[in-house]
C-alpha cells in the first residue's frame, strides 16, 4: 500500500509538470478559439480540486478536514479520467467539423 501511495504522488506530479505546459499553450489558445470550453473548464476545475484536496489530505491536521478532503478527492479522482477522455473526444470532433483555417 505504501508504494501504492508513493506512485499515486509521483503521477501527480507528472499529471501537474504536464498541466502547467498546457496552461502556456493549449489552454490559452482553445479558450481564445472558444473551442471545448464546458469540458475544459470542468477538466480544469477537476485537477484545481484534485490538487487542493491532494494538498488537504497531505497536510490536514483535523480529522473533519481529512475526511472531507477524502471524499471529495475520491470522487472527484474517479470521474476526472472519463471528463479527459470526454475532452479529447470532443475537441478532436469539432476540430474535424471546424478547422483552423
Amino acid at each position: 500500500q505504501v508504494w501504492l501511495l508513493r506512485l499515486h504522488g509521483l503521477a501527480a506530479m507528472l499529471v501537474l509538470m504536464c498541466f502547467g505546459a498546457l496552461l502556456t499553450t493549449h489552454i490559452r489558445i482553445a479558450w481564445v478559439l472558444h473551442r471545448n470550453r464546458v469540458l475544459g473548464a470542468t477538466l480544469f476545475a477537476a485537477i484545481v480540486l484534485l490538487t487542493l484536496t491532494g494538498y488537504g489530505l497531505y497536510y490536514s491536521v483535523g480529522d473533519t478536514m481529512r475526511s472531507l478532503s477524502s471524499w471529495v478527492h475520491l470522487c472527484v479522482g474517479v470521474v476526472a479520467p472519463a471528463l479527459l477522455v470526454l475532452h479529447v473526444y470532443r475537441g478532436r470532433a469539432t476540430r474535424r467539423s471546424h478547422p483552423v483555417v
